[in-house]
């Protein structure tokens, strides 16, 4: 394994800190393989530093697992994984300098990012011009995958994941009467919030009331009482994991008695420590739990904890299965040229993986089932999963 910096790191504190450990122990473990005169090299595009880096170093420990295992097993045909990482800063300009560095120098036969919509989009077009298969564990933006056949995703589709949260508000919370909190600036926020609305409709609920998340300070209270009024029996809040607990403590301050549905960004290995109790009996979809009690879930979950002493959430859970979808591509492939690499990715069917029973289909998108988590007692547990 290789790290490859952009210039100076910027972020500070623990995430920093965590990226550097997380390298330094990859680094002992790629030594006790062995030093391997044949090797596959796997690009990784991921921020380990800045905003997302919450997201990119779970989604880092949830690779590193993957390719401890799929090295201890003799690597593929004979070969075994070298992954490069490029810390691309939560920045959409720096994930494209990080894919071309990764191409130019290290010509990866396969590259693991953007793991946002923003930065897979600005990667999409080297993919393309270069040719080489990329999968993005967790970039849920819809069309992702339209701007390059050479872009896949593990992750499913915000639209996906508005229609899950709507048959669960329907089907198994007998909702009939929501409110919307969006961030209209926000694509996750836009996509998440729209199909949620169209589906709650076209199944009889009702939305009575749909509010801009862009709120100072002193409006917040206003428009949280206004939508206590229309007595909404759940508010859905399709924003980043960083305002999910201030927001329910806000609602609880007003009153407004209902209950949280979100999305795939509240999972992440931080849990909200302010106000966690404001969360409890809310519910998220995601894309796996450590509860359920498939073999290779149960797998994974030991091997998770014995490199690194926790339990994984969806993000690294991702990032593992994004590894073992381009293991099993490059396992098929009639040679290990990117062009039939990129072909086997697509004709994945059923891949056992720990999100999930992943099918690729036509648009490079991943059919496989919503996961729906309860956050309760500060923690969360498995509720049930919603098939496509």
């Amino acid at each position: 394994m290789q790290f490859l910096p952009l210039g100076q790191e910027r972020g500070k504190g623990k995430f920093v800190n965590l990226a550097k450990l997380l390298i330094f122990q990859h680094m002992l473990l790629v030594c006790a393989l062995g030093n391997q005169s044949k090797i596959h090299t796997i690009g990784v595009v991921l921020p380990l530093t800045g905003r997302d880096s919450a997201y990119g170093t779970s989604i880092q420990k949830g690779i590193l697992t993957a390719e401890l295992a799929i090295n201890r097993a003799g690597g593929i045909k004979g070969h075994k994984l070298n992954i490069v990482f490029v810390d691309d800063r939560s920045g959409r300009s720096s994930a494209l300098d990080g894919y071309k560095g990764l191409v130019q120098m290290h010509k990866p036969i396969a590259i693991i990012g953007g793991i946002t919509t923003e930065s897979a989009l600005a990667i999409a077009p080297m993919a393309e011009r270069h040719k080489i298969p990329t999968l993005s564990p967790t970039a849920t933006g819809d069309g992702v995958t339209e701007k390059s056949r050479y872009l896949f995703r593990v992750c499913f589709t915000n639209r996906f994941q508005g229609t899950a949260l709507a048959r669960l508000a329907i089907e198994h919370l007998g909702i009939r009467r929501a409110a919307i909190l969006v961030d209209s600036s926000d694509p996750y926020s836009q996509g998440i919030s729209e199909n949620f609305r169209k589906t709650f409709q076209s199944r009889g609920g009702s939305v009575v009331a749909q509010e801009s998340l862009q709120l100072s300070a002193a409006e917040v209270e206003k428009v949280l009482s206004a939508i206590k009024s229309k007595k909404p029996q759940a508010v859905v809040l399709a924003t980043h994991y960083e305002r999910v607990a201030s927001m329910a403590h806000q609602m609880k301050k007003v009153g407004l008695r209902a209950v949280l549905l979100g999305g795939d960004s509240w999972d992440t290995f931080i849990l909200p420590r302010d106000h966690a109790s404001d969360l409890d009996g809310s519910y998220y979809v995601t894309h796996f739990s450590p509860d359920e009690q498939a073999p290779q879930v149960r797998n994974f979950v030991s091997e998770f904890k014995k490199v690194h002493s926790q339990i994984p959430m969806a993000f690294s859970a991702l990032g593992y299965d994004a590894l073992k979808m381009i293991a099993s591509a490059i396992e098929r492939a009639k040679d290990v040229s990117t062009e039939q690499i990129r072909n086997a990715l697509s004709e994945i069917r059923n891949f056992p993986g720990v999100t999930g029973y992943i099918t690729v289909n036509k648009s490079r998108n991943t059919t496989k089932s919503a996961v729906v988590m309860q956050i309760a007692d500060g923690g969360v547990q498995y509720i049930r999963s919603i098939p496509p």
